[in-house]
């Protein structure tokens, strides 16, 4: 990871309140994930981008929910959609 992705990541966990007196973002959209759902197509249907920045921002605000790893949701998990962070918006 880059000097600039991993200022890009900093910033949005502050973001995501995952930081103590960050503000967190609101829930742009609730999502039940389904078979053969995945990051990038969620990102591109609600940011317009597939790339890792968008992709894992949805990962990383349903951290909690999901656990560790990305791979580690199941079927019929309820996930939310974070609105896209300025830091993001092209």
């Amino acid at each position: 990871m880059s000097d600039k992705e991993k200022d890009l990541e900093d910033q949005i966990l502050d973001r995501m309140g995952h930081r103590p007196g960050a503000q967190r973002l609101a829930v742009l959209a609730k999502h039940v994930w389904a078979q053969g759902d995945t990051y990038a197509s969620l990102a591109s249907k609600h940011y317009g981008d597939i790339s890792e920045p968008y992709w894992r921002l949805i990962f990383e605000f349903n951290r909690a929910v999901i656990g560790d790893h990305p791979n580690d949701i199941k079927v019929g998990t309820e996930i939310e959609i974070p609105v896209l962070p300025p830091e993001l918006k092209k």
